[in-house]
């Protein structure tokens, strides 16, 4: 999109009034929210005049600009609301006047500047009355004498609609949503009728001005997102995540490696290797979603490159699918998608530049069979895509899919590069999810101090010492120590996020203490940035950051004492853009006040050394009294989901994926297979099928929560137990740790029991079979507190009426550290039963009690 600076270009003469200012006044995030970008060659556009003719480029909005330099052509946009804007490419250009419901608002605008560029914001007018407006375009003819050409452009126009018609659009998306009437769906739907209902409220209220309705657009349109994702069908129905195996795929030609991926490691197929993924009817869905990571590393020009090919072995206009990257005779098909028959649907651009050499690129492509509809993403972005024919339909079939070639039988193809994180959703994913897939933090480097100085850090003041910390161990910098991080312009990215945590040992009262300096020493106003926790004077700002200069800050402010509590540990995160001058600060994951003081503009870097703690040898002064862990600074912004996940996974303890590994578990009995998980592999338990987790006494912390799904493959009738999970001595049943079974035995059957320290339990009742319907997935967590003695029980998100029987008080580990083992599928080897006919997966152990929130943000697969 547009960042806050191209947002702020405007014409000179253009009088950027009160209801302007509030446009103005919207972050460039909430920007996206509420502008509605039109495409040139949108119907609302009608072209009027000879010689319009469209060029690409990947740099205008969509791949391509409208253009004519022909005298009065004109164009006219169509559309409901209360600002507009045109977007255009300038260079050299000629001269446009611009009418606005008939009338010249903007005479003689000169599109000509000395080096082209693109996605321009022209002309906007900011202040008309909500309702049906027509921006008319017209071409003089004339030009610049430095210009080179009278040419004209459309890239795009961008407009905000009214409040009422996005009420409206609310209203028609929800009433086409097909419900599932399950209580973790209905809150959802709960929450966003709430949304519209506030709205509503605005809309009525005549005082209500321009700043309050725009608010109202933003939130609506975030909870249409937040809708989509939190409601949406399940999750991929195949993946590969290739974390340091193959997940389940196998080597068929040549010798796969694996290098650095998105998320841990990648497949690298380096030209001459493929994979087969796996075979069968799934992998053809006819309502058919795809997602990738791809990262070039060899040359694709002039040839053919296979992504993923999902049709009969040599069969290339037969039924199924196959994602090409393809430049047969410079045919620039950067992603070209072909379903049943030969007809495909692909994006016109040059390969190299579309897939940089050694840069990660995500792809993901959608097809609906239903509809016909299908489009391709790049990092998030929708592309445009070019139809050859009518693809209409996917049709399954029992093959065998590749990764990186066309099959054995033409053995062709071969794609030189390495993939990483591919899904396969059997759904059309929507756009808000595709952002979230490709949404991926930049980590520059991160100090977690385990025992020792990650990296190139060195001791520069005092005598550090290794504490218990939120992971392993931590830095007790104790407000005597100081240590330099590293250096080099690295540290000091415009696009920055720092993360990090701190525990406060001393008093912070009336002083300054800082987190991290990455200025030079004794330069607080030079270039880079700082992190401080600023109480001189009473200032209160337990987080402020000062970037290039020292004249403009952003902060929080709070007491630091209550900000900090004292031997507690406190999750910061900041972050920063240069190209819009946004900021954030969020406390244990949840986003902060920001107050600006001033106006920060910039990041710049330098080869200077960064320090944590406090300011540097210059000045040696304002050392923090804490602890700090898992130090980490990102070139890029993290997404308060990602800011959220930090938080909570700081407190992850254990954690098994199994996509098509153990990690780290022991089979105990059988030979538990992999099948098809939530994400990724799961893991199948039954009669004797048992496994072993590991031994850990962090794995029965006395704050704990434990978070699994579980999908049902059998009967789960009365008069059983189904242990899902043993934490205690085994043969223990009444000792210390905790266990969960579930529970048809006499009476009342317990579709979730937590027994904790002795004989005490917590409870959800319930029918077994109606509580995990067979075949499908079910997300299951629990949170006990040793301090508040409380324990709850989730189902898909949902909260559950939880029963005691007894009283538990307390989760404590077993005095010996190697008796602390956690078994899944079965009540311990000393008794060997209990056997769970049940598939799970995504099994996580946390030392600490997850909020609801977090359990909802684990539930949505």
């Amino acid at each position: 999109m547009f960042s806050q600076k191209q947002l702020k270009v405007t014409i000179a003469f253009m009088l950027v009034l009160v209801l302007g200012l509030a446009v103005l006044a919207v972050s460039a995030q909430e920007a996206e929210y509420l502008w509605v970008t039109v495409n040139q060659d949108n119907d609302a556009v009608d072209y009027t005049g000879v010689m319009w003719t469209t060029i690409s480029d990947k740099q205008y909005y969509r791949g391509s600009e409208t253009t004519t330099m022909s005298r009065h052509g004109h164009a006219e946009f169509t559309f409901e609301g209360s600002a507009v804007r045109w977007i255009a490419s300038t260079g050299g250009k000629g001269i446009a006047d611009v009418y606005l419901d008939g009338e010249l608002v903007a005479e003689g605008i000169d599109l000509y500047s000395e080096e082209v560029q693109f996605q321009q914001v022209i002309f906007e007018a900011l202040d008309l009355e909500p309702g049906v407006h027509v921006l008319k375009i017209d071409v003089t003819g004339k030009k610049n004498p430095a210009s080179t050409t009278t040419q004209v452009g459309i890239d795009a126009f961008q407009y905000i609609p009214s409040l009422a018609s996005v009420i409206t659009q609310a209203e028609e998306f929800l009433a086409a949503q097909d419900i599932i009437p399950e209580p973790r769906v209905l809150e959802i739907v709960a929450g966003f009728e709430a949304v519209i209902n506030d709205a509503k409220a605005v809309l009525a209220d005549e005082s209500a001005g321009l700043e309050a309705q725009y608010a109202a657009i933003v939130a609506l349109n975030q909870a249409k997102d937040g809708f989509s994702i939190l409601s949406a069908g399940g999750g991929p129905i195949l993946a590969w995540g290739f974390d340091g195996g193959l997940s389940g795929a196998e080597v068929v030609a040549g010798e796969a490696t694996f290098v650095d991926g998105v998320v841990d490691t990648a497949v690298h197929l380096d030209g001459a290797t493929a994979l087969a993924l796996g075979s069968g009817p799934a992998f053809q869905p006819s309502e058919l979603s795809v997602s990738y990571w791809f990262m070039r590393t060899g040359d694709m020009q002039n040839k053919e490159s296979i992504a993923i090919w999902s049709k009969d072995d040599m069969d290339w206009a037969g039924n199924g699918w196959y994602i090409t990257m393809d430049d047969r005779g410079g045919s620039n098909r950067a992603v070209s998608v072909v379903v049943d028959g030969g007809d495909p649907f692909y994006v016109s651009a040059d390969l190299h530049e579309f897939y940089p050499e050694n840069e990660w690129v995500n792809v993901v492509v959608t097809f609906s069979s239903e509809t016909g509809e299908a489009a391709i993403y790049r990092n998030g972005v929708p592309q445009e895509i070019i139809v050859t024919g009518a693809p209409k339909s996917i049709t399954a079939s029992d093959i065998v899919t590749y990764l990186g070639y066309t099959g054995p039988g033409w053995s062709s193809a071969f794609a030189p590069g390495a993939f990483d994180e591919i899904r396969i959703y059997d759904r059309v994913i929507t756009e808000a999810e595709v952002k979230r897939i490709a949404s991926r933090p930049e980590l520059v480097a991160t100090w977690s101090f385990e025992g020792e100085l990650d990296g190139d850090a060195e001791v520069t003041l005092g005598e550090p010492t290794f504490v218990d910390g939120v992971k392993g161990q931590a830095l007790n910098l104790d407000g005597t120590s100081a240590i330099a991080l590293g250096s080099g312009p690295q540290f000091q990215p415009a696009e920055l996020s720092a993360s990090y945590w701190f525990k406060r040992t001393g008093d912070m009262t009336m002083r300054e203490s800082i987190a991290i300096w990455a200025k030079d020493d004794m330069d607080w106003a030079g270039n880079g940035w700082y992190i401080t926790m600023d109480d001189r004077g009473g200032a209160n700002k337990p987080v402020a950051v000062m970037v290039d200069g020292g004249g403009s800050l952003f902060c929080t402010k709070a007491d630091l004492h209550e900000f900090y509590p004292e031997n507690e540990w406190v999750h910061v995160v900041i972050s920063f853009s240069s190209a819009t001058g946004e900021a954030a600060i969020y406390r244990n994951g949840v986003p902060q006040e920001v107050v600006f003081e001033g106006t920060p503009e910039s990041i710049t870097a330098s080869d200077i050394v960064t320090y944590l703690g406090y300011t540097g040898p210059g000045w040696s002064s304002a050392v923090a009294p804490g602890v700090f862990d898992e130090v980490a600074i990102y070139s890029s912004i993290l997404t308060p989901d990602e800011v959220m996940a930090l938080y909570r996974d700081a407190s992850l303890v254990g954690y098994w994926s199994f996509d098509g590994t153990l990690d780290g578990a022991e089979v105990v009995h059988g030979e538990p297979p992999f099948v098809q998980g939530v994400s990724g592999r799961a893991i199948g338990l039954g009669t004797q099928q048992g496994l072993n987790l590991g031994s850990d006494p962090a794995f029965k912390s006395p704050e704990i929560t434990v978070s699994w799904w579980i999908r049902r493959t059998g009967d789960m009738g009365p008069g059983a137990e189904y242990m899902t999970f043993w934490a205690k001595g085994s043969g223990d049943w009444a000792g210390n740790g905790w266990f969960v079974t579930l529970d048809a035995r006499g009476g009342t059957p317990h579709a979730v029991k937590v027994w904790t320290d002795g004989q005490n339990q917590f409870l959800v009742e319930g029918d077994l079979n109606d509580f995990y319907p067979e075949g499908e997935w079910v997300h299951v967590a629990f949170t006990f507190s040793s301090e508040t003695q409380e324990g709850k029980i989730y189902k898909d998100g949902v909260l559950q009426d939880v029963k005691l029987s007894g009283t538990p008080e307390t989760i404590t580990a077993r005095e010996d550290a190697e008796d602390n083992n956690v078994w899944i599928g079965f009540n311990s080897p000393a008794w060997n039963s209990a056997w769970l006919p049940a598939e799970m997966d995504e099994i996580r152990i946390y030392n600490r009690v997850l909020t609801d929130e977090e359990i909802i943000g684990l539930a949505i697969r």
